[in-house]
């Protein structure tokens, strides 16, 4: 999967600086309007943006510079019109509104968002399919920034995230909430933080692009060790329960998991970064946990793929999995097993695990 952020982008396009970004009109003059493709004009931005209404200068600037990332995107992709359509407006109304305030003439966020390293509210991948013949789908990642995010109204910037999830749903009801209002208490900073730190970040969301239909994800942003220890002990459980009663079976890979993390040297040093839902029907949904550690051995890598043990890999798989690590990394084979990585300073410098 390619990400991007909505910065990195910025400096790659034909839009000039934030700050003539900011003083344009949105709807200038047709060739203004336009995206070119290499030689060849796409007719999709031209077409939608020229009736679109214009709405704050925070709004237009969002619009004009990730609207056309987006549809530059959806073309290279190959989506069919009526697809980019629906998207950019999706796109329009639903995310726009809600990407706080723009950036400073010197390209400084007004809210730092934990979503990318550089604070933009955005991140764009793209999926990429099993076979040549699969067409990439795109992939937004998002943080929808309210009106009183970071101050004392709404300092973890909850609310917008709250009010997108209720108007999607009513939108279209197989975008469900459940296990999203089933962690929204758990996952509340207000429970347990005892200090604001560096950002402000809660909840993040998520939006496949796909053929047919926009698939929802949300993020939880554990603030708060506490908040990590709870879910192990008590909480994961608590939400499976309400949701599928007395049903124990959905536990038994979360015991696993939970006992690994409590009793093995190697599974204490992991310490989850973000919980991950889809917002469908709660049988489909998966549940992700994204663990972050700082040792960067293969050993210990090894011991959290296997889970201690628990989870045994072959032989086979061991050595295919040092051989992607070496040529991946630019290692030595002979490097022993045992030695870490060269450790950067930096606040989200670490191995990255997800399990569902």
């Amino acid at each position: 999967m390619t990400t991007g952020t909505t910065y990195q982008y910025l400096q790659n396009t034909n839009l000039g600086s934030v700050a003539d970004i900011q003083t344009s009109p949105r709807h200038g003059s047709e060739g203004d309007a336009s995206l070119l493709i290499g030689e060849q004009e796409t007719p999709v931005w031209q077409k939608i943006n020229k009736w679109l209404p214009r709405r704050d200068a925070h709004q237009d600037f969002w619009w004009d510079v990730t609207g056309r990332h987006l549809v530059t995107m959806l073309h290279e992709a190959g989506y069919p019109l009526s697809r980019q359509y629906e998207c950019l407006l999706f796109h329009y109304y639903i995310i726009v509104p809600r990407m706080g305030p723009r950036p400073s003439c010197s390209g400084q966020p007004a809210f730092k968002s934990f979503m990318t390293d550089d604070f933009s509210p955005i991140e764009y991948s793209w999926k990429w399919g099993d076979t040549d013949a699969d067409a990439p789908s795109i992939r937004l990642s998002v943080e929808h920034i309210g009106p009183d995010a970071g101050t004392a109204l709404d300092l973890y910037n909850r609310a917008s995230t709250i009010q997108v999830m209720d108007h999607l749903h009513a939108a279209d009801p197989s975008i469900d909430p459940m296990w999203f209002k089933a962690f929204l208490h758990d996952f509340d900073p207000h429970n347990n933080e005892t200090g604001q730190g560096k950002w402000g970040s809660s909840l993040f969301t998520a939006y496949e692009l796909g053929a047919d239909k926009i698939a929802v994800k949300a993020y939880f942003v554990p603030r708060d060790s506490r908040v990590c220890q709870n879910f192990f002990t008590h909480g994961f459980e608590r939400a499976m329960r309400n949701v599928y009663g007395n049903d124990s079976s959905y536990l038994s890979a979360f015991k696993i998991l939970s006992n690994f993390l409590t009793t093995d040297p190697n599974g204490q040093r992991l310490r989850m970064l973000i919980l991950g839902i889809d917002c469908m029907a709660p049988e489909k949904s998966r549940i992700k946990v994204y663990m972050r550690t700082p040792g960067t051995s293969l050993s210990h890598i090894i011991s959290i793929l296997s889970l201690g043990g628990r989870r045994p890999l072959s032989q086979d798989s061991i050595d295919e999995i040092k051989e992607l690590w070496c040529a991946t990394l630019g290692l030595d084979q002979d490097i022993s097993d045992d030695d870490d990585l060269q450790r950067i300073d930096h606040e989200t410098s670490a191995l990255r695990f997800i399990t569902n």
